[in-house]
């Protein structure tokens, strides 16, 4: 971005990124107050029809997804407007073609998923891809220059209207077309303010070179979106039609008591980190597990760590609290749920380790290989049988792709081979130490510290196996300041 850019951030106006941290819990806790109260108002059954309706628009948007965000960051025009004008070119593309196809083929999908949505929810959903589709996205260009704050306060304006009007909505009517019209809400107020944030004229640019930046980029995210999808909720897909919407309805609603905070996470993660490992990258060729590589690698593992212990113990009671007796489970199940999520959430370390180098075949072949969680998760359900038998299934599934997926990864960003291995075994024997704990029942007041001492420990014990080095020096930094 040239220095006569008006976009280019002042000194006083960069920064954000602590902003940016409080936007993404911000949002999410707006999602999940969504979320609860609206499946208080509607019921595990209607929860679980509504679940399925966004799944059928999640499927569909796979088929778009290009992620021109991510290439306006990881991009190293001197002038980015161009390329921010393409940008708002497939931006837009993206927006009509997926309200497009919603339109023709969201009911047969909702079939597949077990379920004949209505033309008014699928109406919604197509307005909502539409909307999306003019997004400013000069609110993410401007992080290439360290300012995080626009992103900021536009997700967490959208995320503000999605709950008032989704509960409005389930208050009024008591079905699941809430959730359409909290999605709804949310598009239109995200392409709207970020107009509103950004100074950079809108507009569009269809030069054939910029659109070609663009796909050369973007083709495996767009065969990877739809294998990614059915990688990843798979699970639901198999509930819905196996065991039926009532059941989707309760793991959908204790899913999103852990998915919202590591959701936070992982926005918060991908948008401050992005940038500085692209400028490791093309300052050192390679990202080894030092620096902020280092930094990055060593907080998703120990933010996984305290996710799956915190929830393993709290969500039993946090499920019973927020949803009532009609979503109860067994806390052996709430704990898999959790430990099944954070591996998901553990997903996102190696890709944007492959994003921030430009390596989206990475991702592609990384996700290839998670399509093995299909026959392991179904496995666990003809195997063990009910939600329980799946969820095992599918725990055994993501850990052993995301094994895989991390060597493939690490090749392509010249790390060693087994970079990040052990560090990946031993949170999973934490998380499997954390559920078995739960599961045997007894009092808390002896558990909780001895899963504290335990999660310190570990914490301490990833740091080490990811770099030994590097967690020596850090530990030795952090001495001298308590004794100064």
């Amino acid at each position: 971005m040239s220095p006569s850019d008006p976009e280019s951030a002042a000194p006083h106006q960069k920064g954000g990124r602590r902003l940016s941290l409080y936007a993404s819990i911000v949002g999410q806790l707006f999602a999940l107050a969504r979320n609860v109260l609206v499946a208080r108002l509607l019921g595990p059954e209607e929860f679980g029809i509504a679940a399925i309706i966004i799944l059928t628009i999640n499927f569909l948007d796979t088929f778009s997804n290009a992620g021109p965000q991510n290439l306006l960051v990881q991009a190293k025009d001197e002038d980015a407007r161009p390329l921010l004008a393409a940008a708002h070119s497939v931006t837009l593309a993206r927006g009509v073609m997926t309200a497009a196809l919603l339109l023709v083929l969201g009911p047969a999908l909702s079939d597949i998923f077990g379920l004949r949505a209505g033309w008014l929810a699928i109406l919604g959903l197509a307005l909502a891809s539409f909307a999306g589709g003019f997004l400013h996205r000069g609110v993410r260009m401007v992080q290439r220059e360290g300012n995080f704050r626009p992103e900021a306060i536009n997700l967490m304006l959208a995320d503000a209207a999605s709950l008032a009007v989704a509960v409005g909505v389930a208050v009024l009517t008591r079905s699941h077309l809430a959730i359409v019209a909290g999605l709804l809400a949310r598009s239109v107020v995200l392409a709207g303010a970020s107009h509103l944030l950004t100074r950079t004229p809108y507009r569009f640019n269809w030069d054939r070179a910029y659109l070609q930046r663009f796909w050369s980029f973007g083709w495996p995210l767009l065969i990877n979106g739809p294998l990614l999808f059915l990688a990843a909720q798979a699970d639901r897909l198999f509930i819905s039609r196996e065991i039926g919407p009532v059941a989707l309805g309760i793991y959908s609603a204790i899913l999103v008591l852990v998915a919202s905070p590591s959701s936070a996470l992982l926005k918060w993660l991908g948008t401050i980190y992005i940038p500085p490992l692209a400028k490791f990258y093309h300052q050192h060729g390679d990202l080894r597990a030092k620096g902020v590589v280092y930094e990055f690698t060593v907080a998703s593992l120990i933010m996984g760590l305290v996710m799956v212990v915190g929830f393993a113990f709290l969500g039993p009671l946090a499920v019973s609290i927020l949803y009532g007796a009609k979503y109860h489970a067994t806390a052996q199940l709430i704990g898999l749920i959790g430990f099944l999520q954070v591996l998901r959430f553990l997903r996102a370390w190696p890709s944007t380790i492959s994003l921030s180098l430009g390596a989206s075949g990475g991702i592609l072949a990384s996700t290839i290989v998670r399509l093995l969680t299909l026959p392991i998760g179904y496995a666990g359900l003809v195997l063990i049988g009910g939600l329980q038998g799946l969820v095992i299934g599918f725990v055994v599934g993501e850990a052993v792709t995301l094994l895989i997926s991390l060597a493939i990864i690490n090749r392509n960003a010249s790390r060693d081979l087994m970079s990040g291995i052990a560090p990946v075994l031993l949170l999973c024997g934490l998380a499997a130490l954390a559920v078995w704990s739960v599961s045997t029942g007894g009092s808390l007041l002896w558990r909780i510290p001895l899963l504290a001492v335990a999660t310190a420990v570990g914490a301490l014990a990833l740091a080490y196996g990811t770099s030994p080095g590097e967690t020596a020096r850090t530990l030795q930094a952090l001495r001298r300041r308590v004794v100064k």
